[in-house]
């Protein structure tokens, strides 16, 4: 009655989550640089470790939630 998933549609539902994730890393930066901005530590290695550490939890999240469906 329903056809096979191919490779495909693993790949559509993989871009779809990746996508999800970049968008959640560019909002988590925004924030990051909007409050670094404000407090005045805008070059600060710090902006730079929150920033990476924000983009690997939300790309870490996106492959899980591929990999589970």
């Amino acid at each position: 009655m329903f056809r096979d998933p191919t490779i495909n549609d693993f790949l559509d539902n993989l871009r779809w989550h990746l996508a999800k994730a970049m968008t959640r890393v560019h909002q988590s930066k925004n924030r990051i640089l909007g409050e670094h901005a404000s407090r005045g530590i805008l070059q600060s290695s710090m902006t730079y470790q929150r920033i990476f550490g924000e983009a690997q939890k939300a790309f870490e999240a996106g492959v899980e939630r591929c990999s589970a469906s």
